[in-house]
């Protein structure tokens, strides 16, 4: 899978200070809407329905792991997307995108996903409900206050 970048932007290795020494952002939590509406996905493992975002694997940067992640999740091929925030989580950290889909493909990428939906609202019963609600807050403060930056991306599949 290659990523193609339709915007310029400049990609920062991700650490933030803690103390005396540095944590690296392990995680992308993805806050995606697509025709205005939440993407949710339901996970075969863990049960329940949740947002889009996983682990980061070795070699990537933060933003291709965004990138790896929504299009297994989802099935998108075709978005926008701009960071918004670093969040805690179980000792770890993950950088939060919001991510607006244009393009997704009719059919799901065989993996952990059972099920995708498309809602008006983030449900309260949703998996990491601190952490997806968390997130929607700073993002709605975040867009009172400035113009977000979104960045283009295309997958291509080979």
């Amino acid at each position: 899978m290659n990523v193609e970048k339709r915007n310029r932007y400049h990609e920062h290795q991700l650490v933030i200070s803690r103390g005396h020494y540095y944590e690296e952002i392990t995680f992308a939590v993805l806050l995606t809407t697509y025709n205005n509406r939440y993407v949710m996905i339901k996970n075969r493992d863990r049960g329940g329905w949740e947002i889009p975002g996983g682990r980061r694997e070795a070699g990537e940067s933060i933003v291709q792991t965004a990138c790896r992640e929504l299009y297994e999740e989802t099935g998108a091929v075709h978005f926008k997307a701009a960071p918004f925030g670093v969040f805690p989580f179980n000792d770890t950290y993950g950088m939060a995108f919001a991510v607006e889909v244009i393009d997704i493909q009719d059919t799901l990428p065989a993996n952990e996903i059972e099920d995708i939906q498309y809602v008006k609202d983030l449900p309260d019963l949703i998996n990491f409900h601190d952490l997806v609600h968390s997130m929607l807050d700073r993002w709605n403060q975040m867009k009172e206050i400035t113009e977000p930056h979104f960045v283009e991306y295309r997958i291509k599949i080979s």
